[in-house]
């Protein structure tokens, strides 16, 4: 499910400077995020790869569960902290679950 790097951070940052996207990265693809909500039974929908409203509703479940405040953060902010979340269940150290890209993340 996520992707075998060697070192994680490394290839988010190689990411934004080759696609230009300034540091702001979404390691996991549509797809993954949504095979990975409907694995805990949090998203209903087909596997299209749009994260549409049934998408969102599961990262947000998500994050609530997190106990994160994540009212008022736009949708690539929660998109971040569910990656984050991902990948801190994986053993890999991202820092604080905020949403931010940062030099943990």
């Amino acid at each position: 499910m996520l992707r075998q790097w060697g070192h994680p951070r490394q290839q988010l940052r190689n990411e934004a400077a080759s696609n230009g996207r300034c540091g702001i990265t979404m390691a996991l693809s549509p797809i993954e995020i949504q095979t990975i909500l409907k694995a805990r039974g949090l998203y209903p929908g087909a596997l299209d790869g749009l994260l549409g409203k049934q998408s969102r509703a599961g990262i947000d479940i998500v994050l609530n569960r997190l106990g994160l405040n994540i009212s008022g953060w736009v949708d690539v902010r929660r998109q971040i902290a569910f990656e984050q979340s991902i990948y801190k269940e994986a053993g890999i150290e991202v820092g604080a679950i905020d949403g931010l890209v940062g030099e943990q993340t």
